[in-house]
């Protein structure tokens, strides 16, 4: 990773509040890197002429994070971007799914290429697939 922050930045302070102000910096940088790596990938992705659409209009791309709230571990509110057309994805949208489990938005990914799964993962975390994707 080209962010100048040490591997063992978890180890270093990442829950002290004394040190609030450079993991704040340093999480920032972190997810900075990663938001220009996806949107590179994006980029390249548009770039591919499929004969009148792009790569990214037949794919459906996935940013997110396993935590929501990386001093807590917090798994509540969590912010996931869906990128292309793939399946019949509409983007562009704000979509807000409240108290809905991630595996929910994992099982509508399936369901957007085909596959008829209902669940994933632990069935007690999920109630089936989000309306409203396509």
């Amino acid at each position: 990773m080209s962010t100048g922050i040490p591997a063992s930045i978890h180890a270093r302070g990442t829950f002290s509040i004394s040190r609030i102000t450079n993991r704040f910096s340093a999480r920032e940088r972190i997810d900075t890197w990663y938001a220009q790596q996806h949107t590179y990938l994006l980029q390249q992705l548009a770039a591919v002429d499929r004969g009148g659409h792009s790569l990214l209009d037949e794919s459906v791309v996935f940013f997110g994070s396993e935590i929501q709230d990386p001093p807590s571990h917090g798994k509540t509110n969590m912010p996931f971007l869906l990128a292309g057309g793939g399946g019949g994805l509409r983007a562009g949208r704000w979509l807000k799914f409240n108290g809905r489990s991630h595996n929910d938005l994992l099982v509508s990914i399936l369901n957007l290429f085909g596959d008829a799964r209902t669940s994933f993962g632990d069935p007690r975390f999920c109630a089936g697939a989000l309306p409203g994707l396509v």
